[in-house]
Formats: structure tokens, sequence, C-alpha cells
């Protein structure tokens, strides 16, 4: 067996992971794009109708109707995203170990006698 076998099968896996992580962070761009999107409307209505909130004398409200959404909606997808990166960090440190554990089984059990031990 070629000793070049244990990286080429590495880098396999680790474009395997990335094809299974191109549509996660598809997804996870999409859930920002919806949970930013109240936030966004409030603040395009905001601008469009500022004269009328200044002669109303409405700021306040409409300040911590902002600050509200903002708190509200700007949480939620870095929750999402920090869920993302553990789940794939693990999945790559699981890539890791297996890759160290078959490059370990490989060198010990295959490589009898070829390696110099001095």
């Amino acid at each position: 067996m070629p000793p070049c076998i244990s990286p080429v099968s590495y880098c396999f896996c680790c474009c395997w992971a990335l094809v299974i992580a191109s549509p996660e962070a598809r997804e996870l761009a999409w859930l920002v794009g919806v949970c930013k999107s109240p936030l966004i409307q409030h603040s395009a209505e905001t601008i469009s109708g500022s004269t009328t909130i200044r002669s109303f004398d409405q700021e306040p409200r409409f300040r911590d109707s902002s600050m509200r959404l903002m708190d509200g909606y700007s949480r939620r997808p870095k929750f999402f995203t920090a869920g993302a990166v553990e789940r794939l960090c693990f999945c790559l440190d699981m890539l890791s170990s297996i890759t160290f554990a078959f490059s370990s089984v490989f060198l010990i059990s295959v490589l009898t006698g070829t390696i110099d031990p001095s």
C-alpha cells in the first residue's frame, strides 16, 4: 500500500466535509436574512416616516421599538451560527482523530520492518 494513501484520503474527507457544510452555510445565510427582515422593515418605515414621527413627538416610542427589535432579532442568528460552527469543529475533530488512528495503525502493522527504529 503506498504511503500517500493517508494524505489523499484525508484530502478526500475534507472535500466531502466541505460539500456537506456548503448547504448548511447557505441555510444559515438565509436564516440571518429572515431574522433581520423585521428590523430592516422597521428601519425603512421609520426613515420614510421620520417627519411624521418627529411632528407628533413619537421618537421615544420608535426608539424603544427599534431597541426591542434589535435585541430580539440580532441574537437569534448568532446562536444558530455558533451551533453550526461547533458542529463543524466537532466533525473535523473526529475526522482528524480517525485519520490519526488509521495512520498509526497503518504505520505499526503494515510497515513492520521497513522503517529503521534508529
